[in-house]
């Protein structure tokens, strides 16, 4: 599904570096679940949670058996930005995200020029192509510090990056890296994507990226606020 800062494209190539150091009995933990798109690649005991309830019901339906719909228009996009207390959480999350410019929540309708594309359908498809791979995620609607994580977890967070304007809310990254250094502490793993973080760089990739309609060229980065072992070297 079309969602701003989706990871979907290098999923597989953070999830092979962050196994390295997972334990078979251990949990993926996302406390900013996103689209997703790690949390359906990864393997084993699974738990997710993000701020947006929508988005959080929206995969919680799919886990029920929803189908989205294959078709938005314009007037039924304006009249759920609108009025979204008037329609299930889950179709919000859905128009709000996957029928929006750049995935970015309700940013304005998605359409192209020719009115070709069917916005709805590919996120309708992108969605029903995860959903049997969530089946058996635990996910929860909660700040990142309120969620309940099992004892000696690989946590991976993807939260706002530092210094962008993408977000209309606010994000206190002094607080949120006090809390990945207290997870540590705990026994927990924890990783981080950002541009730029004050924890160790251990993986980078170089993607291309739409930005205010122009493609631009960035370079991801996973953190890591534990000590990593070893053999864990930059560039795996």
């Amino acid at each position: 599904m079309r969602y701003l800062g989706s990871k979907r494209r290098i999923a597989n190539k953070i999830i092979n570096y962050i196994e390295l150091e997972r334990s078979p009995e251990s949990y993926w933990v996302e406390p900013f679940a996103g689209s997703c798109s790690i949390l359906a690649k990864a393997k084993g005991k699974r738990i997710g949670s993000d701020i947006n309830k929508e988005l959080i019901a929206m995969f919680k339906a799919l886990q029920a058996g929803w189908i989205p719909p294959s078709k938005i228009t314009e007037d039924e996009y304006n009249a759920i930005k609108n009025n979204r207390s008037g329609f299930p959480d889950h179709l919000v999350a859905f128009v709000g995200f996957g029928c929006s410019f750049g995935g970015k929540f309700f940013s304005g309708y998605a359409k192209d020029s020719l009115k070709k594309q069917n916005y709805a359908l590919e996120s309708k498809n992108a969605l029903l192509k995860i959903s049997s791979k969530i089946k058996d995620v635990e996910l929860y609607h909660c700040q990142y510090y309120d969620l309940d994580i099992p004892s000696k977890s690989v946590i991976y967070c993807d939260p706002p990056y530092r210094n962008t304007t993408d977000y209309k809310f606010n994000f206190n990254h002094d607080e949120f890296y006090q809390w990945c250094e207290d997870q540590v502490k705990k026994g927990h793993k924890v990783y981080i994507s950002e541009y730029q973080s004050p924890f160790k760089e251990v993986w980078s990739c170089e993607i291309n990226c739409v930005l205010d309609k122009k493609t631009k060229t960035k370079i991801e980065k996973l953190y890591s606020v534990h000590e990593p072992s070893m053999f864990m070297l930059k560039g795996y």
